[in-house]
């Protein structure tokens, strides 16, 4: 043993150290005395002498704290915590031994026997049960087990503990208890599990036996070691006639085992009964508990065999499947696929003659939610591997076969198809036609058709689908053939069967048909080309068969066949007016001859001025003549003039030249100083006496020449709206959407769906926004939105967003209409809108019918000088609530609709009236308040967040959120103004009827906000311009869910505007066309327009100072080139010039650098930086301008100017329309290149609308930017005609204005 000693001088005297101690001598202790300095032999002895003043048989058993406390007799009183805190501090022990314990052990000291410490507990109060060794613990539970007359310590339980026993002298073993439940966590009855098995005292099988047996047990089954109840489990299997636990049923748990002296195991098994088993039977949860064996397939035999009402859902797949091969043997098949459900109500050998009913009834009900045959759901559930094509015609052709075709894989009927075509001569299974199912007897099938397999697919379809064929071969993934090889396939086929023909291929081939006849679009393509032209690329067939096939399908015989083959096959109208070269429009749409386009009228007399004499050209004939001579005459010209007489003849001409300045006519200017020719001027020019009659200027209503429209009609076309409506409700009242960026004030994030520019929408948080813009992305499903809050916050709010609910304005629209829809029903639709709806016709006006103003009583004097305005307003004066409620207004860029609205405004105000003044945009409301502002009448702006929505810095004074300016009009009529939706909503409005309503920019209004509009007034004037920007398109998964087969021509219908169906419906409204543009300066550029996109109606204002200077100021204040041409294309390198795409969007660096130099260009000048604007299609495009601007700043004098330019005049063209400036840049953005001859793609310009309006909004001068190599090779024709034009303005000479 190690010595306790660790000093140099040492105590080996007991007594010496006793004396020190006790101080005997009454000295005090010596300061070196150490008990380290105290011998191993004193330490013992002393130990033995502390031992026996307490009466103990053995040092170990002396407590700790009888050294610290207890005053012993042989040291006078002393006690000896200094020796305890040496053992406890000052030696070094091993961890968990009991301080006493472990001296006693380095000391030698002699263990204690089971007497004495029986002895000891008896006579004291144990300390810690921890200082017992654990062989006197075992004995003292076994002694207590003796003593309760237990076999087994396991049977102890927590009551036991508490007894008093009596060989302890009347003392528990709570204690004991105690210290293990301190060791062990667990279930109610394994601590003294744990304590036999600390102790040695563990339990054999038939100890537990015993256990679970015993009357006077509460089993806890917990406890029981997981071999003992695996073997119990055997066993009783073994007692059962079973090899495995698993076959148990639930009965067989409440039977009597012989191992368990006659007790069952439902005991034990019901504790597992309320468990999550997920899906797994009782019986094998149990025994998976106890890892017992998975049944081997002799066994599941067995169990199916012998136990009643088995569930097949219990057997692995793999056993299902040698199962079902064991079936098929004995029924004499070569594979299960061919099992038939008589098979399985044959009794099984195998299975004790037992039926495999039960099987089928099983699945039956999951192979009909998989849409399968019964037993092909079983066989995959067993992984019983397909059977090739050859067996499965076995099967079809097996006398009496009652195969269904649900039973075979979708690769077998594949291949059936495939030899069915092949049997036919056919290349493809897609040129089966119906007679070739259902009629044609098939050798590879023993005589057998394909009816079964036609009919299984057509009563799947869907009603509307087309050829049942394609679909099955569509099901079937029968490779689809490229239009090439459809094209090829139809060339070579002795018959066609169109119906099978896709339509994108029968589109293509009239494509080609169209090109190979020379015809420059497929709708120029009549009856005879259609029946009677062979075509080479379809080795010499014609289209009568696709002619004839459409033809059947025709619900209305009545209409034109040819045409109802371009809608059906979505081959669009004709973007080229196929008569006169001309954009083609609604307006055009009447056009038959070339000479019917009046830009044509207008370019013939251009190109004889250049040739002949002014005087020349107004002798009809002569004219004719000359044309003839210098080859500038045309077929259809002398049909066109001709029946005309002298004097209509000169008024023609005066349509034509009446912009062109005198001295360009070689004319002297008038008396007047003005060098505008007057058509009496003209007439003594002709040698007509006659003085000329006033122009009317208003296409009235031909009241005999149409018809009213339907009531069943006009209700289905409302009701189609209104079901739009409802699914834009349904699909869009709560869109999901996600917050990406603060950028400019505006808050950018992604939705799932578009959503409409200019919608007022509210997030989950209760915030309202406006959306001003909507792009879709390419890479990934979803749309970015560009919305503008009504109110800023800080960036985490917004980031907060997690819905967008959209659909108040859709329902207010929707209940609209279906108020509408019972007064059209009952016959109460008001006088204004059974006109609009063609349910009533208007009352005949005539020009001396209309109401007429001095000039005097016009408010702006200089309106009445413009023909066309004047009558507008008389036309609009003349209105009567019940027989001529409408006047329908159509306004080009620049022509004064704004001053026109003024004027009329004023009229019906001063006259006592109440007017309401409705447009979509808020920015075209504005133009309109400003007029009327200046005029110092009472305006009511209306709408909700007037300082967020106007620009207008007085909007929110004169609005109705001002209590003061409400109440200081009172009950006065007034002019009220405001958006449709705007002026509903607004929560302070005042609640009058109104006299007159005039809708501006109506063709920016969809039907429904336009019909909702007109039902606020008796009387309306809408005004527009249907060949500028459109309403937002109906988003296409609406259509689709409208209508899944729609065709382009409904789409296109549904598309419209209200006043373009107005405006476009000729002779049905009184009409006028507003023809004098006053916004732009140079002549040049309103004829530009006026023959590229309003067929050379347009005309310039000729009171302008163009007409009173002579030729030579003339060509110096306004230039001919005052639109200028910047070709990209012309750079030599392509990456320099080309587009880059960015979110959907796209930008052009190089256009954007351009801008920056014509912008400094036009400053050197003398121009103003904010008279130039630059506005572009894209988003991306100005804000990239924004960017180039600003990093090029130093070569700008005005910093604060430059950021005030790039803030306010940078646009998209969507958000510039009803604005204007001096100076217009335009980038067109595209520039992109694919293979040689193939077309380039332009996107966002293909509609000619949004070109108008970026052409039309300057007044000086206009710079186009743009790759022109891009823009008139695009893939859209009228894109190509348009910048073909615009690229051709620096060649052509004009005359005709």
């Amino acid at each position: 043993m190690k010595s306790l000693i660790t000093e140099d001088r040492l105590y080996e005297d007991l007594d010496e150290v006793l004396n020190i101690l006790s101080r005997r001598d009454n000295s005090s202790r010596p300061p070196v005395f150490l008990w380290s300095r105290v011998s191993d032999a004193v330490h013992k002895k002393l130990l033995y002498r502390i031992a026996s003043e307490l009466n103990l048989t053995s040092p170990r058993l002396i407590p700790s704290k009888a050294l610290e406390k207890h005053s012993f007799s042989f040291l006078n009183g002393a006690s000896l915590n200094g020796l305890y805190s040496y053992y406890k501090t000052g030696m070094v022990r091993k961890p968990g031994v009991h301080i006493i314990a472990d001296i006693c052990n380095k000391l030698d000291i002699p263990q204690v026997s089971l007497e004495d410490w029986l002895d000891f507990i008896k006579n004291n109060n144990l300390f810690s049960w921890g200082n017992v060794p654990d062989p006197i613990k075992r004995e003292i539970l076994r002694k207590a087990t003796f003593e309760l007359g237990y076999p087994h310590p396991i049977f102890i339980n927590n009551d036991d503990f508490s007894r008093r026993f009596i060989f302890l002298g009347g003392k528990s073993l709570t204690g004991l208890y105690t210290y293990y439940r301190n060791q062990y966590d667990g279930a109610r009855g394994i601590i003294i599990r744990r304590m036999c098995e600390a102790l040695g005292l563990e339990p054999s099988r038939e100890d537990w036996i015993a256990y679970i047996t015993s009357p006077d047990t509460n089993i806890f089954w917990d406890i029981i070691p997981e071999d003992v109840i695996r073997e119990i489990l055997c066993d009783a299997a073994t007692q059962l006639g079973y090899s495995n636990p698993r076959m148990f049923s639930i009965d067989d748990l409440k039977v009597g085992l012989t191992v368990l002296n006659g007790m069952s195991l439902y005991s034990f098994a019901s504790r597992y009964f309320a468990k999550d088993k997920q899906g797994t039977r009782n019986i094998d949860f149990i025994c998976n508990q106890f890892h017992i064996p998975q049944l081997t397939y002799v066994e599941w035999l067995y169990m199916i065999s012998y136990q009643r009402n088995f569930k097949w859902e219990l057997i692995p797949n793999e056993y299902l499947g040698r199962i079902l091969w064991t079936k098929t043997k004995e029924a004499g098949k070569e594979h299960p696929r061919m099992l038939k459900y008589e098979d399985l109500m044959e009794p099984c050998r195998f299975l004790n003659d037992k039926t495999l009913t039960s099987l089928y009834n099983h699945h039956r009900q999951g192979a009909k939610k998989a849409n399968m045959d019964t037993l092909q759901y079983i066989c995959n559930l067993a992984g019983v591997s397909a059977m090739n094509t050859d067996q499965w015609i076995q099967v079809i052709c097996g006398p009496d076969s009652k195969a269904s075709w649900d039973m075979v894989p979708d690769f077998a009927k594949r291949d059936i198809l495939s030899r069915a075509a092949g049997e036919l001569r056919l290349q493809n299974p897609r040129l089966l036609d119906y007679k070739d199912f259902c009629v044609y007897r098939y050798d590879f099938l023993d005589g057998k058709t394909l009816s079964g397999l036609y009919t299984h697919y057509h009563e799947k379809q869907k009603d509307g689908e087309e050829s049942p064929i394609q679909s099955i071969c569509d099901v079937l993934g029968i490779e689809d053939l490229t239009n090439a090889e459809w094209i090829q396939m139809i060339a070579h086929s002795a018959i066609c069967h169109w119906e099978n023909v896709p339509i994108k291929v029968q589109r293509e081939i009239l494509y080609r048909a169209a090109s190979e006849m020379g015809l420059e679009h497929p709708r120029l393509m009549g009856t005879k080309e259609f029946d009677s032209v062979p075509l080479s690329f379809l080795n010499k067939k014609t289209l009568s068969g696709l002619y004839y096939h459409h033809a059947a399908k025709m619900k209305r015989k009545n209409n034109k066949i040819n045409e109802y083959i371009f809608s059906q096959l979505n081959i669009p109208k004709m973007d080229i007016h196929p008569k006169t070269g001309r954009l083609n429009t609604l307006d055009s749409s009447v056009h038959t001859k070339y000479y019917d386009s009046l830009a044509n009228r207008k370019d013939f007399v251009n190109e004889y001025l250049k040739r002949f004499d002014f005087a020349s050209l107004l002798r009809k004939y002569t004219a004719i003549r000359n044309a003839r001579e210098a080859g500038i005459y045309r077929k259809g010209l002398i049909t066109i003039l001709a029946p005309m007489s002298r004097k209509e003849y000169i008024d023609s001409m005066y349509e034509i030249i009446q912009s062109v300045p005198k001295d360009e006519l070689g004319l002297r200017k008038s008396k007047s100083g003005n060098y505008s020719l007057t058509k009496a001027e003209l007439y003594k020019l002709a040698g007509i006496e006659d003085a000329p009659a006033e122009s009317n200027r208003i296409a009235f209503a031909d009241t005999d020449g149409i018809s009213l429209l339907d009531k069943d009609s006009v209700l289905q076309n409302l009701s189609v709206y209104k079901d739009i409506l409802d699914i834009k409700i349904r699909k869009f009242h709560l869109v999901p959407c996600q917050f990406l960026v603060i950028y400019e004030g505006s808050c950018i994030c992604q939705v799932n769906v578009p959503l409409n520019p200019g919608d007022v929408i509210t997030d989950n948080l209760g915030n309202e926004y406006e959306v001003s813009e909507c792009r879709e992305r390419k890479s990934e499903d979803g749309y970015i939105l560009d919305l503008k809050p009504f109110v800023e916050r800080k960036e985490e709010e917004y980031a907060a967003m997690k819905t967008l609910s959209w659909d108040s304005n859709d329902s207010i629209l929707s209940d609209y209409l279906g108020e509408l829809l019972e007064e059209v029903m009952d016959g109460t639709v008001s006088p204004l809108l059974s006109v609009v709806l063609g349910l009533k016709k208007e009352r005949h006006l005539k020009p001396d019918s209309l109401v007429r103003l001095p000039e005097s009583a016009y408010y702006n004097k200089t309106l009445p000088e413009n023909e066309t305005q004047r009558q507008a307003v008389e036309l609009s004066l003349s209105l009567d609530e019940k027989f001529n409620p409408l006047a329908v207004i159509h306004g080009p860029p620049g022509t004064g609709k704004t001053t026109l609205i003024q004027e009329i405004a004023l009229q019906y105000y001063h006259k006592g009236k109440n007017i309401l003044i409705l447009a979509k945009t808020n920015v075209a409301v504005d133009n309109i308040l400003e007029k009327l502002y200046e005029d110092k009448v009472p305006v009511l702006r209306t709408g909700n967040h007037i300082e967020q929505k106007s620009a207008l810095p007085y909007a929110p004074i004169v609005s109705t959120s001002n209590p003061q300016y409400r109440n200081a009009i009172g009950d006065r009529n007034c002019i009220t103004l405001g958006t449709p939706m705007g002026f509903y909503l607004d929560k302070n409005k005042r609640e009058s009827s109104f006299d007159l309503l005039i809708i501006d920019e109506a063709s920016q209004m969809d039907i429904p906000e336009t019909l909702f509009s007109l039902g606020m007034a008796r009387k309306c004037i809408i005004i527009g311009d249907h060949l500028q920007i459109p309403p937002f398109p109906i988003q296409n998964e609406v259509l689709l869910e409208y209508d899944p087969d729609i065709n382009l021509d409904k789409r296109e219908e549904l598309q419209r505007s209200l006043f373009e169906k107005l405006i476009t419906d000729r002779g049905r409204y009184n009409t006028v066309f507003l023809d004098v543009n006053y916004r732009t300066e140079n002549p040049y550029m309103v004829s530009f327009i006026s023959d590229l996109i309003y067929d050379g109606r347009l005309r310039p204002n000729r009171n302008s100072i163009y007409y009173e200077v002579p030729k030579g100021k003339r060509k110096k204040l306004f230039p001919r080139q005052t639109i200028e041409v910047v070709d990209t294309s012309e750079i030599a390198d392509i990456r320099a010039r080309h587009e880059t795409e960015l979110n959907s969007t796209y930008y052009n660096l190089s256009e954007a650098m351009l801008s920056v130099k014509k912008v400094i260009d036009l400053l050197k000048e003398g121009e103003k930086l904010m008279d130039i604007c630059i506005i572009t299609p894209y988003k991306a495009h100005a804000e990239k301008l924004k960017e180039i601007f600003l990093q090029h700043e130093r070569y700008f004098r005005n910093e604060e100017g430059l950021r005030r330019f790039i803030e306010k005049n940078i646009y998209t063209i969507d958000s510039f329309q009803g604005r204007e400036q001096r100076n217009i840049i335009i980038n067109w953005v595209r520039s992109n290149y694919g293979l040689p001859g193939m077309p380039t793609k332009t996107g966002f310009l293909r509609d000619y609308r949004r070109v108008n309006v970026a052409l039309s909004r300057a007044r000086r001068k206009l710079i186009l930017i743009g790759d022109y190599e891009t823009l008139t090779k695009s893939d859209n024709q009228r894109v190509r005609h348009i910048f073909t034009q615009i690229k051709q303005i620096k060649t052509k000479e004009k005359i005709v204005l």
